[in-house]
């Protein structure tokens, strides 16, 4: 899918969970270049929420659900157990649906704009509440930010 055949969604999905269109924009801008299908395992990851119990409730196996809950998923790259944390009981490929991901990146978002002033939302959003203001969230935040003056003008 292009940029612009992706533009109408991700702004629809974006306004319904009352975030700023270009603001999601930029965020697929710098998480996935637009890549609906963007993939990434995470090996340092750790933060599994109870992976044999979604095993069963998504019939595969703990060791696959282990993994699958350390891969980025989509335009938003939405780990996969941040996915299960916000109730996404589904094959993790799914996420990967710009409506899908987009989504769930989204709720994620505003659950740390509830508590943070925007930069370091989005630096929580990259790299954990935690390491929100520290180099790698204050870096992200300075590149959601950057792209974000970009798709104001779209």
């Amino acid at each position: 899918m292009t940029v612009s055949s992706l533009n109408s969604k991700i702004r629809k999905v974006a306004r319904a969970e009352g975030l700023n269109p270009d603001l999601v924009m930029a965020i697929c801008a710098v998480e996935s270049g637009f890549d609906t299908y963007a993939v990434r395992y995470e090996p340092q990851w750790k933060w599994l929420l109870n992976p044999l119990e979604w095993a069963r409730r998504v019939q595969t196996s703990g060791a696959t659900e282990r993994v699958l809950q350390s891969c980025s998923w989509g335009l938003m790259q939405v780990m996969g157990t941040v996915a299960r944390e916000h109730g996404f009981a589904h094959d993790f490929p799914r996420l990967c649906l710009p409506e899908v991901g987009v989504q769930y990146g989204c709720i994620h978002l505003k659950k740390f704009l509830k508590s943070y002033p925007l930069p370091e939302a989005l630096g929580a959003y990259n790299a954990g509440p935690g390491n929100r203001n520290g180099k790698v969230g204050q870096a992200y935040a300075k590149k959601v930010l950057t792209q974000m003056e970009k798709y104001k003008k779209i």
